[in-house]
């Protein structure tokens, strides 16, 4: 399996740490998987994030957690990321104010880009009442509790940021799931995604052979690749096409040069004549 950084988000009492938690039990045993804790990590910058809650010292622990995971990330791991740079470009209203929206551009660059993003969301009538058995350990529940908005925004928030990445997210819903349902639709996704990765792989190496072994060089001609087949036109055997999986290959269609009879005429009248070739001066 090739490197993979998976990041897990959503507003706090979505159940998203216990599900990752559990999800990398299951899966451990088929892929070597590192956890990694953003936003609320046991470091020392951590730490101090928590006392102060400011945008630059979230920042400066998510940029420390990363430098840690890079090498193993590097060598080919899994990484699952429990809190990115998403949620510290989400927490409002701090963001709001233009310095903290300036420190996010700044540090967005040093950051790895996710290849797939979990998000984890709940109703929030069951959010408010998994954020009351907490409130009395965590008083940034507290604060989420009391300013039931301030959830909605966030979430909102979320979504906007994820945008980008709208084809690599894949939303999980907890609401009414006990923590067991809500694991196994994480593992299902999970499983799939690596399954997908590893087909991909395949279909690439796959392909990287049939021109490799049927030339020196790489073909110019077309490459084409449907369900079931891949099809090759080699430059040094044209109309003989070459293929891994058999089928009925086909080659590319021809179009017709391009001259003064396949090209409408424009319109206002002023250009310049072009001459035969399709070219003018």
């Amino acid at each position: 399996m090739s490197k993979k950084f998976i990041v897990f988000e959503g507003v706090d009492g979505a159940g998203k740490t216990i599900c990752i938690k559990r999800a990398i039990e299951k899966l451990k045993g088929n892929h070597k998987i590192i956890y990694n804790k953003g936003i609320g990590s046991k470091t020392f910058i951590g730490k101090i994030a928590r006392q102060f809650h400011t945008t630059f010292l979230f920042l400066l622990e998510m940029f420390f957690v990363t430098l840690k995971i890079l090498k193993p990330y590097w060598q080919g791991k899994i990484i699952f990321q429990d809190r990115y740079i998403f949620s510290v470009a989400s927490h409002l209203p701090d963001i709001n104010k233009k310095y903290n929206r300036f420190l996010i551009k700044i540090f967005n660059p040093f950051f790895l880009k996710p290849s797939l993003v979990i998000y984890f969301t709940v109703s929030l009538k069951e959010r408010l009442n998994r954020l009351q058995e907490s409130a009395s350990n965590n008083p940034f529940h507290q604060i989420l509790i009391d300013n039931p908005n301030l959830i909605l925004e966030r979430e909102k928030k979320f979504y906007e940021l994820l945008q980008p990445y709208k084809n690599k997210t894949i939303i999980i819903d907890t609401t009414n799931k006990t923590i067991e349902e809500s694991t196994d639709e994480v593992s299902q996704a999970l499983d799939k995604f690596f399954k997908r990765s590893i087909m991909k792989r395949i279909s690439k190496q796959d392909l990287y052979k049939t021109w490799k072994g049927g030339t020196s060089k790489m073909p110019t001609e077309t490459v084409e690749v449907e369900k079931g087949k891949v099809e090759i036109i080699k430059d040094e055997d044209k109309g003989k096409p070459e293929t891994k999986t058999g089928g009925v290959l086909k080659p590319p269609e021809k179009k017709p040069p391009i001259g003064i009879d396949t090209i409408p005429p424009k319109k206002g009248g002023d250009d310049e004549p072009i001459k035969e070739g399709g070219k003018g001066d």
